[in-house]
């Protein structure tokens, strides 16, 4: 299952209270996952009810960024409460909700980093991910000093191919001071595990940030790492030929030039083979196998097409000359006989 966005982002900014509520974002069902930003001065956040994955601070400067993260129950909330012990500047929080998120271990990695003054524009770390599948962000945090209205708020952008932003957001103090934050993200999930490097993220006010919170990390996609491995040889395939494998057991068969429809399925809490000779068969033939057993046929002058799939161990098979779609299938706790009566084409189960 990818991992998609629920809703929107969304975000809150105060000028010099100690507390902000930030709004749910719309759509979030129990089992989604909630990632939280904010942006303060120096002081321990308080975001009761989530879980503190980081809270980095600029090492010369008063300023702060926490990420958090939340696995939404069945009665969320219509916001979230963010709050500081004593506040002397401004506030920033947002918030996105993403499902397809494994809920047990939603990070699978991050990496950041704090920098007072860095050259523009600065880079987010890179984070190493041990999960194939994750969506991989990117996020800033910046404090502008000297400041003296709105148009002092940093703003953020990036110029990578595949990432786009999922909030901005800054607000003045009114006094001296504005603080802002900006998330991005990849447009697709990653397939691999490994180094992810940063981006570089721009600001509007160029040198005159003061005060930086740079991260990368991963959220790791809810879908089962595989085991088990697919061959075969697939010349002259003129459709769509699909084939899933994981675990154990064997599924192997010759299955030249297919013409009509094969399928099929069949359930029994027994051990053994399910074995079929279909020839000539002008229509459709249903069969499968639940079972730990192996499942083999020739399927000869088939004039549809033949679906076939494998769960539970290697695939291997010559599959010359399909002119439609091939996937087959095997399961686990098996199989009966299944025989098709060529004379009136009915399907024989038994026991």
């Amino acid at each position: 299952m990818a991992i998609t966005q629920v809703g929107s982002a969304t975000t809150a900014t105060s000028a010099g209270a100690t507390s902000i509520s930030v709004a749910k974002p719309t759509g979030v069902a129990s089992g989604d996952v909630l990632i939280a930003h904010f942006s303060h001065n120096d002081q321990t956040a308080t975001l009761t009810g989530w879980t503190l994955v980081n809270s980095t601070k600029s090492p010369g400067v008063a300023f702060r960024d926490g990420l958090f993260y939340k696995v939404a129950g069945g009665s969320e909330p219509a916001s979230y409460t963010f709050s500081v012990p004593a506040n002397t500047g401004p506030l920033v929080g947002s918030i996105t909700a993403w499902r397809g998120v494994d809920t047990s271990a939603p990070i699978n990695d991050e990496a950041v980093t704090g920098v007072d003054d860095p050259t523009e524009p600065p880079t987010t770390p890179s984070a190493t991910t041990s999960f194939a599948v994750t969506r991989v962000f990117y996020f800033r945090a910046a404090r502008r000093p000297s400041s003296t209205s709105n148009a002092d708020i940093p703003t953020f952008s990036e110029s990578v191919t595949g990432v786009s932003e999922e909030l901005d957001v800054g607000v003045f103090s009114g006094g001296t001071t504005c603080y802002a934050h900006a998330l991005y993200s990849k447009d697709a999930d990653e397939t691999a595990s490994g180094t992810k490097a940063g981006i570089a993220i721009s600001n509007s006010q160029t040198n005159n940030v003061q005060g930086n919170v740079l991260r990368t990390f991963a959220l790791k996609a809810d879908v089962p790492e595989s085991s088990g491995s697919v061959a075969g040889t697939l010349p002259a395939v003129t459709a769509a030929i699909t084939a899933t494998a994981s675990h154990d057991g064997p599924l192997s068969g010759a299955l030249p030039a297919p013409t009509a429809a094969f399928a099929g399925e069949h359930f029994a809490p027994a051990d053994g083979p399910v074995a079929a000779t279909l020839p000539a068969l002008s229509g459709a033939f249903a069969g499968g196998v639940e079972g730990l057993a192996t499942m083999a046929g020739t399927l000869p002058a088939v004039t549809a097409s033949l679906a076939a799939e494998i769960v539970f161990g290697p695939l291997a098979g010559t599959l010359p000359a399909v002119t439609a779609a091939l996937v087959v299938e095997t399961r686990p706790f098996g199989p009966n006989v299944l025989a098709v009566e060529p004379e009136d084409r009915r399907v024989v189960m038994t026991e």
